[in-house]
């Protein structure tokens, strides 16, 4: 599981939706899951005896995760796309998903997004650029992948 590898790596996931239930099931969400985690993330996690995967809740509530980005960039006197933040949604499953991740691209933060979207226009002006398996557009100097077909 990914997740897993990333909370290894000292990453505190902030998760909502489909992914969130997973992590949950899983037993990330509990304060005990910090076992887990780099020693760097541990520490956090034992601090504040918070787990290292925190529900922020259903995939419509990104804003959530977004405000609070917002709010520590503007404590911290820097655009929300200097964060070291990233969005994910490698396996959307609808149009609402679609359209969470372009919230989160228009955001600045950077966004991956497993496969195309259907709606993506055809032909794209990136056609004979690059090919569609590795689909890259620049936001705010930020780079949003979209791979797939």
């Amino acid at each position: 599981m990914l997740v897993r590898e990333l909370i290894k790596n000292n990453v505190l996931i902030a998760s909502t939706g489909c992914n969130a239930i997973a992590c949950a099931k899983a037993g990330l969400m509990l304060p005990e899951a910090a076992a887990q985690a780099g020693d760097g993330l541990k520490a956090v996690c034992e601090l504040l005896d918070i787990p290292p995967v925190l529900h922020m809740g259903s995939c419509v509530d990104i804003s959530r995760i977004l405000t609070f980005c917002a709010a520590v960039a503007n404590a911290l006197g820097v655009d929300i796309s200097d964060l070291p933040v990233a969005g994910a949604a490698p396996e959307w499953m609808s149009e609402k998903a679609v359209s969470i991740g372009c919230y989160v691209v228009s955001s600045g933060i950077f966004t991956v997004l497993g496969t195309v979207p259907p709606a993506w226009p055809r032909p794209t002006p990136f056609a004979n650029a690059m090919p569609t398996a590795s689909l890259r557009c620049c936001q705010r100097n930020r780079i949003c992948r979209i791979s797939g077909r």
